[in-house]
C-alpha cells in the first residue's frame, strides 16, 4: 500500500480501520455537513482542518482552519524540487492570485482566516458523534498532499497514463502512424 511508505504501519491501519469497516463509513462520524460553497472547496483541497482535541465526554470537538495554497498538477517534479510552504496568513482561497472564496463565521460576524479555530458541537455524542479525531487526521494530511500535488483541479485526461492515452487515440482513430510519409520518403531515396 502506497501510504506506508510514508506513514507508520499502525497510523495506516488506524486510517483503513476507519474507512473500511461498512457500518462506520455512513456515520455521522464519518461524514461533515457543510454549506454547498464551503464542501465544494473541502472537495478541491482549498482548506483544511487541523484536528486539536475532542472532549473527554466527546461533545465538543477542536480544529484548526487552514486555507491551502492552489498548485498546478503536473506529471513529472524533480526529486529535489521542495515545494514552498502553506503560507499561514490566507484570507480566502486564491486562483492565479485572484480571490475566489471566503468563508465567515456566522458566531462572529469575521471572515475565516488560516489558523483560526473552529469548535463543532454537540449534545447526544451517542446519536449524532461529532467527526472520528483519525479521520480528520488524515482529511489533515491528505489534504495537504492533494493541494501540493494539484490533483484537486486534474482533469481524467492530465491523470490518464502515457500508455492509456495512446491506446484510447488509437482505438478511437484519432491517432493514425504517418506511414505515407515513410513510403514517400523511401521512394525518394531510391
Amino acid at each position: 500500500m502506497t501510504l506506508r511508505m510514508f506513514w507508520t504501519r499502525e497510523k495506516v491501519d488506524a486510517w483503513k480501520k476507519q474507512v473500511s469497516d461498512p457500518d462506520r463509513t455512513q456515520t455521522c462520524s464519518n461524514m461533515m455537513c457543510m454549506v454547498n460553497v464551503a464542501q465544494k472547496l473541502w472537495e478541491k483541497a482549498r482548506f483544511a482542518l487541523k484536528p486539536l482535541s475532542i472532549s473527554e465526554d466527546q461533545k465538543v470537538l477542536t480544529v484548526q482552519f487552514y486555507w491551502l495554497s492552489r498548485h498546478s498538477y503536473s506529471r513529472r517534479m524533480p526529486a529535489i524540487k521542495t515545494p514552498g510552504p502553506f503560507p499561514g496568513n490566507l484570507s480566502s482561497s486564491t486562483v492565479n492570485g485572484e480571490h475566489i472564496a471566503k468563508l465567515f463565521n456566522i458566531a462572529t460576524d469575521t471572515k475565516l482566516c488560516s489558523g483560526d479555530v473552529i469548535t463543532f458541537e454537540t449534545n447526544d455524542p451517542i446519536g449524532h458523534p461529532l467527526p472520528s479525531m483519525e479521520l480528520l487526521n488524515m482529511q489533515w494530511v491528505l489534504h495537504r498532499v492533494l493541494a501540493l500535488s494539484g490533483v484537486a483541479d486534474a482533469t481524467d485526461e492530465d491523470l490518464e497514463s502515457e500508455s492509456d492515452r495512446y491506446l484510447r487515440l488509437v482505438s478511437s482513430g484519432q491517432y493514425q502512424e504517418d506511414t505515407d510519409s515513410d513510403t514517400e520518403e523511401e521512394e525518394e531515396e531510391e
